[in-house]
C-alpha cells in the first residue's frame, strides 16, 4: 500500500482496532471502549460499498477505494467479525445485520467459481478460501440459518478439490499468495497462509455438518462466533 494510505481492514486496520475496543467494552463494561469501537465501525460502514443488502469493504483508501478483498485480512470475512463482536457485546441488531450484509456481499460476488481482484488463487485464511468458510460457519453457529451452512459447505467442497496430493504423502493448496505476483506460487504449511489454517477450517464446517454427534471446537480468541456445533440462536430465524 501507499505510505499515506488508510487501511479499513481486520489485520492492519480500522476493523480490528474495532474488534479489540469492542472485545474490551465486553470484558470491563467501560462505555469508553464502547464508543471508540462505535467510531471504528461507522468509519467501516461509511467508506464501504453498498448494494441492497450486499456490502463490501475496500482494502485501502484513497488509492484502492475499488478494490475489495473478500477474505479475513482485509475484507468482509474480518470486518463481519468486528460487528458480530459488537452484537455479541451490546444486543444491538444493526451490528448482525452489518455482519449479514458482508456476507451477503461475498456471496453475490460469485466465488467460489469466480476469481476476482480481491479474491485470486487462494485458499488461505488469510485471504482465501478458509477464511471465508470460517467466517460462514460462524455465522451459522450465531444464527441457525441453514444458508450460511450450505455456502460454507460450497467453500469446503471448492477448497478439497483444489488441494493436490501428488506424492500420496498429504493434501498441499499451492496458492499465489501475494496477488500482485501471480506467478509466484507456493504450497505453504502454517496457519493464517497455509495448511494448517486450511485444516482447521475444514475441521470447524465438518464439525458443524455432523449436527449433534459433532465434537466441541475450540476457536482462537479473534473468532467472535458462538463455540460449533450448537447454534445459539431462536429457532424460528427464517433460513
Amino acid at each position: 500500500m501507499p505510505a499515506d494510505a488508510v487501511a479499513p481492514g481486520f489485520l492492519s486496520g480500522t476493523a480490528g482496532t474495532a474488534f479489540l475496543l469492542a472485545r474490551l467494552y465486553g470484558a470491563t463494561g467501560d462505555p469508553f471502549f464502547l464508543e471508540a469501537a462505535r467510531r471504528g465501525a461507522d468509519f467501516v460502514r461509511t467508506v464501504s460499498a453498498v448494494t441492497g443488502r450486499c456490502a463490501v469493504v475496500p482494502h485501502h483508501l484513497p488509492q484502492g477505494r475499488d478494490l475489495h478483498y473478500l477474505g479475513f485480512c482485509s475484507g468482509s470475512a474480518g470486518a463481519a467479525r468486528t460487528f458480530y463482536e459488537l452484537y455479541r457485546v451490546t444486543g444491538e441488531a444493526g451490528d448482525l445485520d452489518w455482519a449479514e450484509r458482508l456476507a451477503h456481499g461475498i456471496v453475490r460476488s460469485g466465488v467460489p467459481h469466480r476469481r476476482t481482484a480481491g479474491f485470486w488463487n487462494t485458499a488461505c485464511q488469510c485471504c482465501g478460501t478458509a477464511g471465508l468458510v470460517e467466517l460462514f460457519t460462524g455465522l451459522w453457529a450465531a444464527t441457525g440459518r441453514e444458508r450460511h451452512l450450505e455456502f460454507a459447505r460450497t467453500l469446503a467442497d471448492d477448497l478439497i478439490g483444489r488441494g493436490t496430493d501428488r506424492d500420496g504423502r498429504g493434501l498441499r493448496w499451492y496458492q499465489a499468495y501475494r496477488r500482485l505476483r501471480p506467478g509466484e506460487v507456493s504450497a505453504d504449511t502454517g496457519y493464517m497462509v497455509g495448511a494448517a489454517g486450511i485444516g482447521a477450517a475444514l475441521l470447524h464446517v465438518d464439525a458443524a455438518l455432523r449436527g449433534d454427534a459433532g465434537r466441541q471446537v475450540i476457536l482462537l480468541p479473534d473468532n467472535p462466533f458462538p463455540a460449533i456445533p450448537v447454534p445459539l440462536a431462536p429457532p424460528h430465524l427464517p433460513a
